[in-house]
């Protein structure tokens, strides 16, 4: 709880290999977690910060044990405006037995592409506009030229 997991960048593929989405998220912390009603839940809190070229954030969050197993994956979406920051919070149940036996998370975009950690700039195209992404520590710079 309240550990920063950012700076990262989730990039989602066709299947030619062609970039199809890039989420490059400045903040991504668990602010707070609440044991339901619902037995075998918890409602889990999440503060993200970052821009990306989808109208989602959506971030897959795979659980593994100490023998490096999967114990099982969760996912974080929210809408956002497509090429603009946001900075959302949002809440999702997550199952309980999972996140009790976790000793750690990793994130991945929803094809299974691992998430890149740390700084970065990061280009891409969409039409005759590029889109420029600099992540730095907290700070997300965006530019955008035509091409």
């Amino acid at each position: 709880m309240n550990h920063e997991y950012a700076p990262l960048t989730i990039t989602e593929y066709y299947s030619s290999g062609k970039i199809m989405h890039t989420n490059s998220i400045a903040s991504l912390v668990f602010t707070k977690i609440q044991e339901t009603a619902t037995s075998g839940k918890y409602n889990v809190y999440i503060s993200i910060q970052g821009i990306t070229d989808n109208k989602y954030c959506h971030i897959k969050v795979n659980f593994y044990d100490a023998n490096n197993r999967v114990l099982g994956e969760e996912t974080i979406i929210k809408s956002v405006a497509a090429n603009q920051p946001y900075n959302i919070l949002t809440d999702h149940f997550w199952d309980k037995s999972t996140i009790d036996n976790a000793v750690r998370m990793e994130f991945y975009s929803t094809d299974g592409h691992v998430a890149v950690y740390g700084n970065g700039i990061y280009k891409f195209t969409k039409g005759n506009v590029e889109i420029t992404i600099a992540v730095t520590s907290r700070v997300v710079t965006l530019g955008v030229k035509n091409i």
